[in-house]
């Protein structure tokens, strides 16, 4: 008889991920510290995937030439598509889809 196969629990792949990216230098937090409604959040919503003051950090550090306004029209795009978010418009949704 066979023995059953090594059940693989999301946790453990999740704990490897977090410790891999600790080893390329990232820092990691414990989601439940950062989630919405907690004093260290870092969204106000589930819903806000992207987190803006991150991605703001980033484009300056990594644009440091460009002005300011450059930078917040960069902070301003969906990033999938690299095209201004507007109105009723959701990241990575064609424009006429929303109509």
């Amino acid at each position: 008889m066979t023995p059953a196969p090594a059940r693989i629990a999301e946790s453990h792949v999740e704990e490897h991920a977090l410790a891999w990216l600790r080893e390329l230098g990232y820092t990691t937090l414990f989601g439940p510290d950062i989630t919405p409604g907690e004093p260290r959040a870092e969204r106000d919503s589930w819903h806000d995937v992207i987190l803006k003051h991150r991605l703001a950090a980033a484009i300056a550090r990594l644009n440091p030439d460009i002005p300011a306004d450059a930078q917040e029209v960069a902070l301003k795009k969906d990033p999938a598509s690299g095209l201004p978010v507007t109105g009723r418009q959701q990241p990575g949704i064609p424009p006429d889809a929303c109509r």
